[in-house]
């Protein structure tokens, strides 16, 4: 007989928010501006909220075991950040606290006794708490059915899908994944092909594609995911969302920063400008919507008519979607 884990009346984290999207979408300009924003921590990789969603969706964990382990998890989070323990000292490491100037308040936690912390002083701080995770956005209702009132703002981050296509398709990832020991993505099996967890659906077709194909079918699959969850989630659920454009954000980020200081019920810190200077924010703007035909001229004689296909209707879908919840 199965034994369930049982967490209850525990709760130490209130205010996690979780910043998603693809590589290249923009995570590391808008993951430091929250680490400026009063009451938030340094932002923080935690591959366990992502490994957690992806192992939830393909069935090999119950949802009270994954649940259980996510508010665990969150809890020893902040406590940790509290007692400062587990600091990234790695100065040029984009997520260390040095990289940013904010090593100060860290390094003085580190030196106060642990039991000077008190559950009471962490709650009543209310902490936001800024999680990096990898693309999981259209697989993560685990999150937001098991976090609840701890999430506080799930932020996806989008932008065009044919810069995204071009950029992992030079980054060569589809022959990196399962490959490099430095990357950490979780793989299936599918025919003795070790293949990346995302395309457990198409995977016999991700198997016979070309490694540009296979670029192709990755960002459209996932992009057909974030429409569909979004566009089917709950209004109460959609308020705990802020699609954030990439092409947008980086004309108008106080637009977008008005909108989460708003959800936290947070603000600017004293020091705020120096991250948006470091960030070289606002920027002028000349990234398009999308870059489709361009990617069509370069691309043409190494597609098939299937994926000219698949990219034309993924150019028509991203802009619908980028019209109808475009913040700007």
């Amino acid at each position: 007989m199965k034994t369930p884990l049982v967490r209850i009346n525990k709760k130490l984290s209130s205010n996690i928010v979780i910043i998603d999207g693809f590589s290249a979408s923009g995570k590391s300009l808008v993951c430091p501006i929250l680490s400026y924003l009063e009451r938030s921590e340094n932002w923080q990789i935690d591959y366990n909220y992502e490994h957690l969603a992806i192992i939830n969706y393909l069935k090999n964990a119950s949802k009270n075991a994954v649940k259980n382990i996510l508010e665990t998890r969150s809890d020893e989070l902040i406590y940790n950040l509290y007692i400062g323990r587990n600091i990234n000292l790695r100065a040029k490491d984009q997520t260390s606290p040095i990289f940013i100037n904010l090593e100060k308040k860290y390094v003085q936690r580190s030196k106060k006794d642990e039991n000077s912390v008190t559950v009471d002083e962490i709650r009543n701080n209310n902490p936001i708490i800024p999680i990096h995770v990898h693309y999981i956005y259209g697989y993560s209702k685990i999150l937001f059915d098991s976090l609840k009132d701890r999430l506080g703002l799930y932020i996806v981050m989008l932008r065009d899908p044919f810069f995204l296509i071009q950029n992992w398709h030079e980054e060569n990832w589809v022959n990196k994944i399962g490959k490099n020991p430095r990357d950490f993505h979780l793989c299936i099996k599918f025919n003795d092909n070790l293949i990346p967890w995302y395309t457990k659906e198409y995977a016999r077709e991700y198997v016979k594609a070309n490694d540009l194909e296979k670029s192709i079918l990755t960002i459209y699959n996932l992009y057909k995911r974030i429409f569909n969850m979004f566009n089917s989630s709950k209004q109460k659920e959609k308020e705990r969302i802020l699609l954030i454009f990439f092409n947008e954000f980086i004309k108008f980020p106080d637009n977008y920063i008005d909108k989460i200081c708003d959800k936290l019920k947070s603000k600017r810190n004293l020091k705020f400008d120096y991250i948006m200077n470091m960030l070289n924010l606002p920027r002028k703007n000349r990234e398009p919507v999308t870059t489709f035909e361009k990617f069509l001229k370069i691309h043409s004689n190494n597609i098939s008519p299937k994926y000219k296909k698949i990219i034309k209707e993924l150019n028509k879908s991203y802009i619908h979607f980028y019209n109808s919840n475009n913040l700007v």
